[in-house]
């Protein structure tokens, strides 16, 4: 007998019994199980944009790491600051496990957060998709980030 977890109202874990589903197994691995499962993805991107001009692509692997790269044009013109001082131009190329602090900064929070990804049917432990979806106009600064449609 195997047991599937599941929660009641907001709060409480339960611990049920439950039959075991070869299927279940199967098509998912076990990095993707967990409480707060995303849905399975290929490669998602977005072209971030600085005072309106291409600054670079971030990018989301299937493995969950990150990859932040300049555009060749926007690095190599020295009259173009660097998005971030946590991402300067000192390099081209970028990678992390996980989400880059500078753009989880650009996300709304509490309620507001809620309420943007109920109503854009977002999982509100997918940042990167929240980003995308939200990031796009009327931000605070001169960073705005439009979907790649891969």
């Amino acid at each position: 007998m195997f047991f599937c977890i599941t929660h009641f109202f907001r709060f409480w874990i339960i611990i049920i019994p439950c039959k075991y589903n070869e299927k279940f197994e199967k098509g998912f691995s076990k990095q993707k199980m967990s409480i707060f499962a995303q849905k399975e993805h290929d490669m998602r991107a977005a072209k971030i944009y600085m005072n309106k001009i291409l600054a670079g692509v971030l990018s989301e692997n299937t493995d969950g790491s990150y990859i932040f790269r300049y555009n060749d044009d926007y690095f190599s013109n020295p009259a173009y600051s660097s998005i971030s001082l946590t991402l300067p131009k000192t390099q081209q190329e970028y990678r992390s496990k996980t989400f880059f602090p500078f753009f989880y900064n650009m996300l709304s929070e509490g309620a507001i957060k809620r309420i943007q990804c109920r109503f854009l049917k977002i999982d509100e432990e997918d940042a990167f998709g929240h980003l995308m979806a939200t990031a796009h106009s009327d931000v605070i600064g001169a960073v705005t980030v439009k979907k790649i449609n891969i």
